[in-house]
């Protein structure tokens, strides 16, 4: 009993009160409930309950005649609470209540019954469910878990009632079979079984292997969860591969697979499932011992499938195997690695594929310069490195960084990374050096016609913002080359609102830091001075002397220079106090530069890059954030070139002479217009009251200098050292200008008539920097949205101008279920990012 505020409330007498003002059923005119109390521990303070409106009679052998006749007789419209001191008699009895107790209700107050109660169960079949699973009820906490699962729930089934015990004895997170399972198989793969245990000791394993037929179809004489794990994955990769699996593993096979593959399907898109699946994944290729299968298959076929991990080490060494060989399959590897991003294991190794696409790339760009060969003429070459050949170098980098990343490449992988070498600097920078040398030979000065000049960038890009009182951010980035340029411009395009437009500037030579930091300053005049670059008579080296220049060529505070790791570093007030007031900022940023020039991290310089393209979109960000900056500007002092082999000594050349005024691996100046034959000679367009000569060595060739850190080289005239990227940025905060592209269903059938079906579908524009790539989602479902198929990612990512190149295919297995012709099915497709429905088209499915 409960006291409350002096007064006795019985427990049972407000569960009565609390059930007998529930609504009526609609055939029902009045309450009547029996409680059977066997143990008559309610004898005593049921005469003290006050239940208005409702006669309560103790019933026994003496009385029920006449409790028949009160309720049927005398009070035929009033409520009644029948208890009775015994246990409930049993149907066969002679029982003059027993029609009356058909129509009536049941009280019962143990927690069984309460759950029941609570859940609105008084039939039978409930009744004897819950006695037989006694044992899991006598557990608090299992009692209110499984009161949680289904207290919501319109179906309360025994079938339901069953799943949820499974549910709670597994601790599933959903109230799903498929979920039960998941648990179950993942700490099989840890060689655990306390879930199991908990089925075994509370709940019937029986049940477990009923709902694994129904569900799965899988039945054998003596089941065993690991048998189950097995034959699921058998299924699997029986549709992966169109039934082409070993004659041993048909033992294992379930028919239909359909709802296997969905199963698994569904496990392996789970954002939160993944590092449990792969744990079982490997558990079961052992047992399978998958690697027998893999051998003598072709990429082709194994493709089909990304059940494996091992799959993906196939697919890799395969391709290496590939990419070796004299005559090189490019288009049938490209398609094979961009397919394989929709792979379970990609994010695993990602580094090999990138390695092997960027790889595959180079090889096929520079197999092209061997059979077509290079232009002639120094504004072609230019052109052509602008247009098509920089792509070279940025495969190149892109190979290195994710070799870098590989943990244990193999012997093979080795060997394509010096056939990339080979082919990068024999193939390409030794042949476009050699053509590009032979148009130099005639120049007196260094100049490219019908190129704008790194020299004039403040008065052709600049200066109309100052005439126009408009503010401007200029960001220059030490040795960020074109090649790095042109990919910065794309990724800063994948945020919603800047919009690029790439240029290219012929850089000063020689193409070092203190001269082209020089060359972009507003300024009349340079000169070289003592190692100084003297810009209209004031040194231009550091931060506090280029405010000087700025202050007195654009005006007091109207131009500024900052450092790009302080603005990084600042807060938003402190932003706003020191960018206020100016027109014109240049901010100087250095990371790539800072990491090659020195010979212990030059190694590393590829991956410098990464990290300034990260920090200048930061930058950027930044500046349009807090400063609301809508006109900003990215370029460079200079470029690079870099390889990853060791020189030889037949690479480097001598200096000539002591009596320079500065020199680098690549270039010297001094008064001397003559050099020896394996350098270049250019007369410096400066100030300067003498003349100055910059000599340049040939080709890719390095002045030979004591010491380390021969292989991060710049200050010579290679496009990779001198050809200026220039990236003008609009920003328009908060508006996304570009739309992403569209990608159709173009299947002519809106039937489906096969279990496994395959689907064609279209991207329907190329990607630009007006469309945007789209990754979305596609599957079946019924009308209460039931997944009716397994999900597939597609992305819609083709650059290419042809259709035929922008179709792809999309393999769906249905689930084993009835389908009617009556009933409505529908297609579906999202944006795999934001869910938003992209598609939605009715379908008939005839299986």
């Amino acid at each position: 009993m409960i006291r409350k505020y002096g007064e006795v409330v019985f427990e049972a007498e407000v569960k009565l009160k609390e059930r007998f003002k529930q609504p009526l059923r609609d055939e029902q005119i009045r309450r009547i409930i029996f409680w059977y109390d066997e143990t008559q521990s309610y004898v005593s303070e049921v005469d003290e309950y006050k239940l208005e409106d409702v006669h309560t009679i103790k019933v026994n052998e003496n009385n029920l005649i006449y409790t028949k006749y009160l309720i049927e007789k005398e009070f035929p419209n009033d409520s009644f609470l029948l208890y009775f001191g015994e246990a409930k008699p049993l149907e066969k009895q002679n029982n003059p209540l027993l029609d009356i107790y058909f129509y009536s209700e049941e009280f019962k107050l143990d927690a069984m019954a309460a759950i029941m109660d609570e859940l609105g169960l008084d039939d039978n079949e409930s009744d004897y469910f819950f006695q037989s699973h006694a044992a899991f009820f006598q557990n608090k906490k299992r009692q209110k878990e499984f009161r949680d699962l289904l207290i919501g729930d319109s179906d309360k089934s025994i079938e339901k009632l069953t799943l949820g015990i499974m549910c709670v004895l597994v601790k599933a997170k959903e109230f799903s079979f498929s979920v039960v399972c998941e648990k179950l198989f993942a700490e099989l793969a840890q060689d655990s079984s306390l879930s199991w245990e908990q089925i075994e000791k509370f709940g019937k394993p029986s049940e477990f292997w009923e709902f694994a037929e129904n569900k799965f179809y899988y039945h054998k004489e003596k089941p065993s969860l690991r048998d189950f794990l097995i034959s699921i994955f058998v299924s699997k990769l029986s549709i992966d591969y169109n039934e082409k699996i070993p004659a041993n593993w048909d033992n294992y096979l379930i028919t239909p697979e359909n709802n296997s593959v969905v199963f698994l399907n569904r496990w392996m898109n789970q954002v939160n499932g993944k590092i449990e699946y792969k744990k079982v994944a490997i558990l079961v290729a052992n047992e399978l011992k998958f690697q027998k299968f893999l051998k003598k298959k072709s990429s082709e076929f194994l493709s089909q499938s990304d059940t494996f991990s091992e799959i993906e080490d196939y697919l890799v060494e395969s391709t290496i195997d590939a990419l070796l060989i004299p005559v090189v399959r490019h288009n049938q590897i490209e398609q094979l690695i961009l397919n394989r991003r929709n792979s379970f294991w990609y994010s695993n190794y990602s580094s090999q594929y990138k390695a092997l696409l960027a790889a595959s790339r180079l090889l096929l760009k520079i197999n092209g310069i061997d059979q077509n060969g290079i232009e002639s003429g120094t504004e072609k070459l230019w052109h052509a490195y602008q247009e098509n050949y920089y792509q070279i170098d940025t495969y190149y980098r892109h190979f290195n960084v994710s070799f870098t990343q590989l943990e244990n490449p193999s012997d093979n992988f080795y060997q394509l990374q010096e056939k990339v070498e080979n082919f990068y600097i024999n193939g390409f920078l030794q042949i476009f050096a050699e053509k590009w040398t032979a148009n130099l030979n005639q120049m007196e000065t260094f100049e490219i016609e019908g190129i704008a000049k790194q020299t004039n960038f403040y008065q052709d890009d600049i200066k109309e913002y100052v005439d126009k009182d408009t503010r401007v951010f200029v960001i220059i980035s030490d040795a960020l080359r074109y090649e790095i340029g042109v990919e910065l411009a794309e990724e800063l395009e994948n945020s919603h609102y800047y919009q690029v437009n790439v240029k290219n500037m012929q850089g000063v030579l020689p193409s070092y830091t203190g001269l082209g930091m020089a060359s972009l300053l507003p300024h009349q005049e340079l000169e070289i001075v003592r190692n100084q670059i003297i810009v209209d008579g004031m040194s231009s080296q550091g931060l506090d002397n280029r405010n000087k220049i700025m202050g007195k060529n654009i005006g007091m505070n109207k131009g500024r220079a900052f450092r790009a790791k302080d603005i990084l570093n600042a807060t938003k007030t402190e932003l706003r106090e020191q960018f206020s007031g100016g027109l014109v900022y240049y901010i100087y940023h250095n990371t790539i530069d800072a990491t090659g020039d020195h010979a212990a991290s030059e190694d590393k310089v590829f991956q410098a890059v990464e990290t300034a393209k990260s920090e200048l979109i930061r930058l950027s960000d930044k500046l349009v954030n807090n400063l609301s900056a809508s006109h900003l500007y990215i370029t460079a002092d200079h470029g690079f070139m870099y390889t990853k082999k060791p020189l030889a000594s037949v690479d480097k050349v001598s200096m000539p002479t002591n009596q320079f005024i500065e020199s680098n691996r690549r270039f010297y100046i001094d008064s001397t217009k003559e050099a020896s034959s394996v350098f270049h000679t250019f007369k410096l367009p400066l100030a300067n009251q003498e003349e100055q000569f910059v000599h340049i060595p040939k080709g890719v060739l390095r002045i030979s200098v004591q010491g380390a850190g021969a292989n991060y080289v710049h200050g010579g005239s290679m496009p990779q050292e001198c050809l200026i990227p220039l990236l003008e940025i609009k920003a328009e905060r908060g508006r996304d200008t570009r739309k992403r592209v569209g990608i159709q269903l173009v299947s002519e059938q809106n039937r489906i008539t096969n279990v496994v079906t395959y689907l064609t579908f279209l991207q329907l524009q190329r990607v630009t920097k007006e469309n945007k790539s789209q990754a979305v989602r596609a599957y079946f479902e019924d009308k209460d949205k039931n997944k009716l198929s397994n999900e597939i990612i597609l992305l819609a990512d083709s650059i290419s101008e042809s259709p035929e190149d922008r179709i792809t295919t999309g393999k769906f297995t249905f689930i084993q279920r009835l389908y009617s012709l009556k009933e409505s099915y529908f297609f579906v497709l999202e944006d795999a990012q934001t869910n938003e429905e992209l598609d939605r088209r009715y379908f008939t499915i005839d299986l």
